[in-house]
């Protein structure tokens, strides 16, 4: 009988633990200098294979400013389908939320993409998003100018 109950226990501790997500929030920031110049617009897409060798990598794990992006996140506008604009990436955000489901933000400095639509001005949630780039990508640096 003591075997019965402890089967049953396993059991339903599996299958409230199987919906149960073990995800941990992160937020990864992909970067280079907001100066480089290139030929073309470079779309959000595109940002890893026109950049590579050149990406400055850093991974957000404190606790305020997840939750400040989620909360961010929570209460954007985004324009409506058929709105677009030329958004010539500089940086890329990754951002997982707690449920694993990954969102995309990229930005040139000035304009925001979050999974492709357009964010309408939102002062703050810019200067937040560029609070998580590391400062010497958004400075000029007095070197030759990277041309791609």
């Amino acid at each position: 009988m003591k075997i019965y109950f402890f089967l049953v226990f396993i059991l339903l501790f599996s299958i409230f633990s199987f919906g149960q997500s073990n995800e941990k929030e992160s937020i990864l920031v992909l970067s280079v200098n907001f100066h480089t110049t290139t030929f073309i617009s470079v779309p959000c897409e595109n940002f890893t294979i026109q950049f590579d060798g050149q990406i400055k990598t850093n991974k957000v794990n404190a606790k305020d400013s997840i939750a400040i992006l989620d909360r961010f996140l929570k209460s954007i506008r985004l324009f409506k389908n058929g709105r677009e604009i030329n958004v010539d990436t500089r940086a890329k955000i990754i951002y997982k939320n707690k449920i694993g489901k990954e969102v995309i933000i990229c930005t040139d400095g000035f304009n925001l993409l979050i999974n492709g639509s357009v964010v309408k001005k939102n002062k703050p949630f810019i200067k937040f998003v560029l609070s998580l780039i590391p400062e010497e990508q958004q400075t000029i640096h007095r070197s030759r100018p990277v041309i791609h």
